[in-house]
């Protein structure tokens, strides 16, 4: 199973508990984390955050990614989505 996390902002981080499993910077494009290597630690509850991008940050973003700003800065969640992978054998 994948974790898709389409967001706007500096960085994504991904806890179990508080154990930071993955992190990823924005780059405008959603974040996909494979799940199966972190089964062992999928017990206890998952927290995503996301750390606001500051509209003055000296970062380039093509026009077609570009996040708009609120108060001069950015911090958003727009989806999360699992998505199961599936596989077939045939004989």
């Amino acid at each position: 199973v994948y974790l898709d996390v389409d967001y706007r902002g500096d960085v994504a981080r991904l806890f179990s508990g508080p154990q930071m499993l993955d992190d990823e910077y924005y780059i405008g494009r959603t974040w996909r984390i494979g799940l199966k290597r972190y089964a062992d630690k999928l017990a206890k509850p998952l927290t995503l955050s996301v750390m606001p991008l500051r509209e003055d940050s000296k970062v380039y973003f093509d026009a077609s990614v570009k996040p708009q700003f609120t108060d001069g800065q950015v911090a958003r969640i727009d989806a999360i989505r699992l998505i199961p992978e599936y596989e077939l054998t045939l004989k």
